[in-house]
């Protein structure tokens, strides 16, 4: 196999003037909105409880009978225990959610006691709410959200690790023209390209992913590049899709 250096006619001399590319812009902002998206729900999700019980603590304990049992849809988990108790305004039936347990063990005529809202009977929970456990409650919520925002930062971080690396390598990385061997379509990454390519006065063998958009095909010619002095970590310019180089 006859391999010629015309890497110049494809990529300029490092260091070169590149960019994100639309798709890495996009990238980028769709992590930010998912990690934003993420924290503003599971914060929402996690802070409701606790929102009302801070409420009951003001709240009135009753007894309240079990009139009807709600069931979730077949794949669902939204348990339901319809209450009929009485207020200072007279008498209220409400809902509330429970657990399955506690679902499968109460039946309709049941009294269970109840804490609510004088002012908002719908605002309700089953037992007594007690300050201390309403506290334990939120340092757990702290917890879990503290270890969730965490995550979404690294997972922020981890992307944009992968936009300055390819961007590092398009700008400095030595670069070669490669003779596809193989081309390889793979279900979820694309098509696999296995090339080589001469550097260094050696033949060098390299694989790399690219989008299927494009076709590739043995004996077909591609630009790659490597790390300075590290030609056996050579990837293929199609497959730094974060990157693009700036038009002159």
């Amino acid at each position: 196999m006859t391999f010629h250096n015309t890497a110049q006619l494809t990529l300029a001399d490092p260091p070169r003037d590149v960019k994100i590319s639309p798709i890495g812009i996009l990238v980028r902002v769709l992590v930010w909105l998912f990690c934003i998206l993420q924290v503003a729900i599971m914060g929402s999700v996690l802070w409701a409880p606790i929102a009302r019980d801070r409420m009951l603590e003001a709240g009135k304990p009753t007894m309240a009978r079990v009139t009807d049992k709600i069931s979730p849809p077949a794949d669902g988990h939204d348990y339901r225990l319809r209450l009929k108790f009485h207020t200072a305004a007279g008498p209220v039936a409400e809902d509330v959610h429970v657990q399955e347990r506690e679902f499968v063990a109460v039946k309709v005529g049941d009294e269970r006691l109840v804490t609510y809202l004088p002012r908002d009977p719908s605002i309700l929970k089953m037992g007594v709410v007690r300050p201390q456990e309403t506290d334990r409650a939120e340092m757990n919520e702290v917890r879990l959200l503290l270890i969730l925002a965490a995550s979404l930062v690294f997972t922020i971080f981890l992307t944009e690790m992968m936009i300055r690396r390819q961007m590092r390598l398009l700008s400095t990385g030595h670069a070669a023209v490669a003779t596809i061997e193989r081309a390889q379509n793979t279900p979820k990454s694309g098509v696999r390209l296995t090339y080589q390519f001469e550097a260094e006065s050696m033949i060098w063998t390299g694989s790399g992913n690219v989008s299927a958009r494009r076709q590739f095909a043995a004996g077909q010619t591609i630009p790659i590049v490597y790390p300075p002095g590290q030609p056996r970590k050579s990837t293929p310019v199609a497959s730094l899709y974060l990157t693009a180089l700036r038009r002159s």
